[in-house]
């Protein structure tokens, strides 16, 4: 097994990857998801800033996404109401790989911020 490639230039940090949720993926879209922290001393603003999977699958983080340090966020792969914490991909089928992918985070300038592997 390979270690996993880890890239962070931000006080946005990856916290937690849930790739492989319980049951068929399709049923449970919104239990799949990737939570981010900012790990700084200062606000963080992710407005613009987006995410995106090996296959080119890509979400933006909507104007007014500030991060309060310490703060987190989570970013569901299916629909649902967003929230000042949690938002959501609305995708129809799974994001992330069960086995592995690469999570890579840009700011709203395009500056690759995030770049993190994971395999099983």
């Amino acid at each position: 097994m390979s270690q996993p490639e880890k890239v962070h230039h931000s006080d946005l940090q990856i916290d937690e990857i849930r790739n492989d949720p319980m049951g068929r993926d399709e049923k449970h879209l919104d239990e799949e998801y990737v939570r981010f922290k900012n790990t700084g001393d200062d606000q963080l603003n992710i407005s613009g800033w987006t995410v995106e999977d090996d296959a080119g699958e890509q979400f933006e983080f909507p104007e007014g996404t500030v991060l309060e340090p310490g703060d987190h966020v989570t970013l569901h792969t299916g629909d649902g109401v967003d929230t000042e914490w949690d938002y959501h991909w609305g995708s129809e089928k799974p994001v992330w790989a069960n086995l592995e992918d690469t999570i890579v985070v840009r700011d709203s300038n395009g500056t690759l911020r995030i770049r993190e592997s994971y395999n099983k």
